[in-house]
């Protein structure tokens, strides 16, 4: 009976031990997780396709292309006014040259969301400087680099903000959605 007296105490001791600093291991462990930032990831490649203002094709060199969607922007559409010139900007600045990617997410279509660079130039926020984009505030909240280049580029009323007060592309999208066709025809019930 003193055996077991004994290793009941003795585990005891070691629980009321052991279990303190295993809480404070895991509640370290969950720190660090929660509190490291994400490590985003880089990719090289050469732009081989501008769709628009803020859509390009990357080839990464083993016969593989990637959709890149320019993350925390949202250029015209290319049938809003001035869609096509933000897409001959988007082109001058990346079409046949070497980006690099700084990934920042995937999106809904499983395109890479990416900050793009040209050598030292940020691609993003060159084109919203250029006025040929907005700053896409609900995606990139904390982006105030973009921010503050579409506010002076309102200012000086650079690219489209030359009439104003330009309908942005999530308005233009909302507005001109495709409408279902309706095949039935219409019945006079009123007999």
């Amino acid at each position: 009976m003193a055996n077991n007296m004994s290793l009941r105490f003795d585990t005891r001791i070691r629980l009321t031990y052991l279990l303190p600093k295993m809480k404070i291991i895991n509640l370290l462990t969950l720190l660090l997780l929660f509190c490291l930032p994400a490590i985003a990831e880089t990719i090289l490649g050469k732009c081989i396709k501008v769709s628009d203002g803020d859509t390009i094709t990357i080839s990464t060199g083993n016969d593989e292309e990637r959709i890149i969607r320019l993350y925390g922007i949202d250029a015209p559409e290319l049938k809003q006014e001035f869609g096509q010139e933000s897409k001959k900007a988007a082109s001058k600045l990346m079409f046949n040259k070497d980006v690099t990617l700084d990934v920042q997410d995937t999106d809904k279509y499983g395109r890479l969301v990416a900050k793009v660079y040209v050598g030292k130039t940020y691609v993003n926020l060159e084109l919203i400087k250029q006025g040929m984009a907005w700053w896409y505030q609900w995606f990139a909240p904390k982006e105030t680099d973009l921010k503050n280049a579409e506010l002076k580029a309102k200012e000086a009323k650079i690219g489209l903000w030359k009439e104003g007060d330009p309908t942005p592309p999530w308005i233009y999208k909302r507005e001109h959605k495709r409408q279902p066709e309706n095949n039935t025809k219409s019945q006079d019930f009123s007999r």
